[in-house]
């Protein structure tokens, strides 16, 4: 069912959700991600690659790679980059997951 996440690791490849309950590799799963400044959160579909359980020693989650069609990965592409100038500049949070 649906579950609410962070990530501090996105790219136009996949992105990384941290949760303490991940789903098993190779699940599909479908996203929305809110992005900060969009009105809308972006919808994307997705393949779990990776998982990191809680009894590991890093913070456990979950590596997705996404799955898009080239309109999508170009959408994607540009939002990164946004968000990279946005951080760089100083106008995103860095401290929001401990």
């Amino acid at each position: 069912g649906p579950a609410n996440t962070v990530t501090k690791d996105l790219n136009d490849e996949g992105v990384f959700l941290f949760t303490d309950k991940p789903l098993p590799e190779t699940s599909q799963v479908h996203m929305l991600l809110a992005i900060p400044g969009k009105p809308q959160p972006l919808s994307l579909m997705g393949r779990v690659s990776h998982t990191i359980l809680v009894d590991d020693d890093e913070t456990p989650g979950m590596g997705i790679v996404f799955e898009l069609d080239e309109a999508q990965r170009a959408d994607l592409v540009a939002i990164v980059k946004d968000l990279e100038e946005q951080l760089l500049a100083g106008r995103l949070p860095t401290n929001a997951v401990e």
